[in-house]
């Protein structure tokens, strides 16, 4: 702190002052019609007084270029802040009390908290489908590797299921792509139903969906598929125009094995599984495993 910002505030935590704003002309006469000020003893400011017949310490200071003071606590909880800021020739002298700077200071919080809100809404928006609103398959694919890594890291097991749509593309072609939407969201509401809250669920694309099943083996996984499989054939969905239809769905399951190099393996093992159901009458879940029993 200079000694003509020391001279200052000592001068002011002096004497009890009154919150102020006026304007101080480039030669130091005052242009606000009529302020208070309590500055080393009580004088009144009035147009066309000059300033620095009342405040010595202003002398020799360049109102060519701002000066700061910091804020200053009184002991009756009252804070100041002086700002010299030049413009057009004219210096602007600003003294703000306690609750003037809280309420700024709370404004500035309330709208960092507002930004940090948008900012969080907006990174929920890019991880999310826009159909569904659950996860799409690009943060999808990000959670499988981290369970990939951690169940290799750890020697944790984990289950992964692929579904999709029975015959999807005749409900499109009968009753067209509004019907194909609404039986896309009405499957990504039974999955959020019937999933856990450490699920990780994604639209993988299309009519094709995932899911990621921490700390689970594939039978519980097939526990959980088979409800979500007789959940959608309990459907019979009503369109605008009254025509109704219902749908199925095809599963297929993969336990996380040791023998997979990558998450890739995991996923495309489960995809195979899926594929296998389909082959097989759809409307159906199928384990890897099982696969391998029946060809050996």
């Amino acid at each position: 702190m200079t000694n003509l910002e020391s001279s200052i505030l000592n001068g002011f935590i002096q004497k009890k002052f009154k919150p102020i704003a006026f304007n101080l002309s480039y030669d130091g006469i005052v242009e606000s019609e009529s302020i208070e000020l309590w500055f080393m003893q009580n004088t009144k400011l009035k147009k066309g007084d000059s300033f620095f017949d009342i405040c010595p310490y202003f002398f020799g200071l360049d109102l060519s270029k701002p000066a700061y003071l910091p804020i200053i606590e009184l002991p009756d909880s009252i804070a100041i802040e002086i700002e010299l800021v030049p413009k057009n020739n004219v210096c602007i002298v600003i003294i703000m009390d306690a609750t003037t700077q809280l309420n700024a200071i709370r404004m500035q919080q309330q709208l960092t908290n507002e930004l940090k809100l948008a900012n969080t809404k907006l990174e929920q928006l890019s991880r999310k489908d826009a159909l569904t609103g659950l996860y799409n398959r690009g943060y999808w694919q990000e959670q499988l590797e981290l369970e990939y890594n951690r169940c290799q890291r750890y020697q944790h097991i984990s289950s992964l299921i692929m579904l999709d749509i029975d015959h999807f593309k005749k409900i499109n072609d009968n009753f067209g792509h509004p019907a194909g939407d609404l039986v896309i969201k009405r499957l990504a509401f039974i999955l959020r139903n019937c999933s856990r809250k450490t699920d990780v669920v994604g639209r993988y694309g299309g009519e094709e969906f995932a899911l990621i099943l921490p700390n689970t083996d594939s039978n519980t996984a097939l526990s959980l598929a088979e409800r979500i499989r007789m959940e959608c054939v309990k459907e019979l969905l009503t369109f605008s125009d009254k025509q109704q239809t219902g749908f199925t769905i095809s599963i297929g399951i993969a336990e996380i094995n040791e023998a997979f190099k990558n998450s890739q393996d995991w996923l495309n093992t489960a995809d195979q599984a899926l594929y296998h159901a389909k082959e097989n009458g759809r409307n159906r879940s199928v384990q890897v495993d099982r696969i391998n029993q029946a060809l050996k």
